[in-house]
Order: C-alpha cells, then sequence, then structure tokens
C-alpha cells in the first residue's frame, strides 16, 4: 500500500516536470520575445491559471523563466546558461542532423 502512495507522489512529481519542459517548448517558439500569460495558458491547452501560475512562480525561482516589465515571460538565466553548455558540446552538423532526416522523411528526398 505504501508503494501505491509513492508511485502517485511520483507521478504527480512528473505531471509538474513535463509541464514546466512543456512551458519551455512554448517560449522556444516565441523567438526570444516574452509570452504574456494567457498566451502560454493558450499554448498548454488552457492549463488552470492557478497551476499555471504557480508553475511560473517556482520557474522564476529557480532561474529557468524571468519576467520582464511588461509581465510577459522569457527563457531566465539558468536556461541560457544550460542551453550554451550543450551548444558547446555539439557541432552545428550534429545539431542540424535531426532536422535534416525529419526533412528527407516529410519530402521523401
Amino acid at each position: 500500500m505504501v508503494f501505491w502512495s509513492i508511485m502517485d507522489e511520483s507521478k504527480q512529481k512528473l505531471i509538474g516536470l513535463r509541464r514546466g519542459f512543456m512551458v519551455l517548448n512554448a517560449l522556444s517558439h516565441g523567438n526570444g520575445e516574452a509570452m504574456t500569460f494567457s498566451r502560454l495558458q493558450q499554448a498548454l491547452d488552457g492549463l488552470a491559471s492557478p497551476t499555471l501560475s504557480r508553475l511560473l512562480k517556482v520557474m522564476i525561482e529557480e532561474g529557468w523563466l524571468c519576467q520582464d516589465t511588461s509581465s510577459g515571460y522569457k527563457a531566465g538565466e539558468m536556461f541560457m546558461n544550460v542551453s550554451r553548455r550543450m551548444l558547446q558540446g555539439c557541432s552545428f552538423l550534429e545539431m542540424l542532423g535531426p532536422m535534416v532526416n525529419q526533412l528527407a522523411l516529410n519530402t521523401g528526398e
């Protein structure tokens, strides 16, 4: 019985993690521009306002997001640092490989 309660708690944490990744993904489509709360909520299929608010608060506290003066959200220092470190370990061709493969599959060439 205790095992299942641990599993349920773990699943809840994974849902939060997944939602955090969804926020970062939504922001990545904003071309570096801040996204308002309502735009993020739309991008996340109408995630409940209190849930999104709590998620954004934690992501700001941890440095993954920042909030600018127009009350929009964008990538924070932690996100930028992790991205930079990851990009330093990859060559340009390694980064393009998956995109080129997908393009070839989509076009049949």
